[in-house]
């Protein structure tokens, strides 16, 4: 763009200088660099929801010293390929660049990143590979929903685990990210983990998984699209559920009978299996 930034783009005062909210015309091509500074005060962050649904959008720059990508801030731009993030960028908001089926950029998430937020790359389907810098200290739910990527995690990151593909936090209790592209058929959760996060099996062609006693959420659709799942036991031990979380996944649902699995499993499945406690019996002769 040639044209002065201050005719270009719409601008909100923030805490430590402004945020761009938006444009204030059509573009003439889909390339567009974000400034550093706007009408001599510091562009820090790109603003919620500032350019969801902008299906103009091809390439993205961001230029030195924005250090926050806001919430949506390019959710569902259908024609977005390519975004170049600075180092300063530090929050990657919550599904930030969600739903961009065409985004294909191979840099990603700058060093300088610390806070990945819910869903950001979820839906963004042409990615092939994200590598998490040492300085993450946070990845929300469904950051990368779905995706068929090669994670990896910087060796000197101490916040996450990452093992066969699959992510969990430092002390291995929730199990954040499960690669539907994994070759494996079953899968053991670690007996570690009390939560299985929102969407984390999500698209996994599995046929079995076992989840053992200790885990107390499930969380939404945490096994959306897993129907080659035959058959998934509930373990006692699970105390609350997200919405949905077997929406389009295992072909049937076993739960303990008189635990809370089985109370909210009348509520809210339905087709779903009991298993009965075992009584005593009399020894035959």
């Amino acid at each position: 763009m040639s044209e002065p930034v201050n005719d270009v783009f719409k601008v909100e005062e923030v805490e430590g200088g402004v945020a761009i909210v938006g444009l204030k015309k059509s573009l003439e091509d889909g390339e567009v660099v974000f400034p550093g500074t706007i009408d001599g005060k510091r562009v820090v962050e790109i603003g919620k929801g500032a350019f969801e649904y902008n299906n103009e959008l091809t390439s993205v720059v961001i230029s030195d010293g924005i250090e926050k990508i806001g919430e949506n801030a390019f959710s569902s731009c259908r024609s977005l390929k390519r975004v170049v993030l600075p180092g300063s960028v530090k929050e990657i908001g919550d599904w930030a660049f969600s739903f961009n089926d065409n985004l294909i950029f191979n840099e990603l998430i700058p060093v300088g990143v610390k806070k990945i937020g819910v869903g950001a790359f979820s839906g963004c389907n042409s990615i092939e590979r994200i590598y998490v810098p040492k300085g993450v200290e946070e990845i929300g739910d469904a950051a990368f929903c779905g995706l068929k990527i090669d994670l990896e995690l910087d060796p000197e990151n101490s916040n996450f685990i990452l093992e066969d593909g699959v992510l969990f936090d430092c002390k291995k209790e929730k199990l954040l990210y499960f690669p539907p592209n994994s070759p494996l058929e079953s899968y053991v959760i670690p007996d570690t983990v009390k939560e299985i996060c929102d969407d984390a099996f999500e698209g996994s062609t599995l046929t079995s998984v076992i989840i053992p006693e200790g885990v107390k959420r499930i969380g939404t659709t945490a096994f959306f699209f897993c129907s080659g799942i035959e058959c998934l036991d509930l373990p006692r031990s699970v105390e609350e559920f997200g919405d949905e979380p077997f929406e389009e996944g295992p072909q049937m649902v076993r739960v303990h009978e008189d635990s809370y699995a089985e109370e909210w499993a009348c509520g809210n499945l339905y087709q779903f299996e009991v298993i009965e406690l075992e009584g005593d019996e009399d020894d035959e002769e």
